[in-house]
């Protein structure tokens, strides 16, 4: 009785990236069966998978991205360039843990159209003294639907303070893109404008997708 304990206690950590976990059943050999789902993640065994249903597919990921650069309007501030068309990054392959070598859905450059798992939109202010980049990534498996990092560095009295208030920038998930908002300026960046690029990304989200 007390290894079952120990068994159920060790499954709840397991399975914390859900809210609610089944619990191990009496019998040792039914505790191999028992399945946690939630929306957008399945936990067995401690393996997380995605779920079908919560997953953008590429072809609706490129056509999401096409809508973007459509549609996307930012206060203050215009559209200057655009990653839309065939546009890829190459990168150091241990910097992807080994991966690949060119940011697309095989790691690898075709001879024929790349298929690039990164997309950018770049918007300026009339000054030129403000630019914020929006960034959106495909990825494989579903992660979530919530903002994930907002860093800061102001209020930090060790550092630089011309430079720290200089950048602002926000990750956030959606169902498996990342999008990063991220914001330069020469002099201090406006930390609304940043969120109100954000939020024209995340109403943009909602809408269907272009045929």
């Amino acid at each position: 009785m007390k290894k079952q304990v120990i068994k159920g206690i060790m499954l709840i950590l397991i399975c914390s990236v859900s809210t609610s976990c089944i619990s191990a059943g009496a019998e040792k050999n039914e505790s191999k069966d028992n399945v946690v789902k939630q929306k957008g993640v399945e936990c067995k065994e401690g393996t997380v998978n995605k779920n079908e249903g919560e997953v953008i597919s590429f072809e609706e990921y490129r056509k999401l991205f096409e809508q973007l650069n459509d549609s996307i309007k930012v206060d203050g501030y215009t559209l200057k360039a655009s990653s839309l068309g065939p546009d890829v990054t190459a990168i150091d392959k241990d910097l992807s843990f080994g991966k690949r070598e060119w940011i697309t859905i095989d790691g690898k450059m075709n001879n024929t159209e790349p298929e690039s798992t990164q997309e950018m939109l770049f918007f300026e202010n009339a000054r030129g003294t403000s630019q914020i980049t929006i960034t959106v990534g495909y990825m494989d498996n579903y992660i979530a639907e919530d903002l994930l990092i907002y860093p800061t560095n102001r209020g930090y009295d060790e550092l630089n303070r011309e430079l720290a208030d200089k950048t602002d920038s926000i990750v956030v998930a959606y169902k498996n893109i990342l999008i990063s908002v991220q914001q330069v300026a020469t002099q201090k960046a406006d930390m609304v404008a940043t969120q109100s690029a954000l939020r024209e990304v995340i109403k943009n989200l909602k809408k269907p997708p272009n045929n």
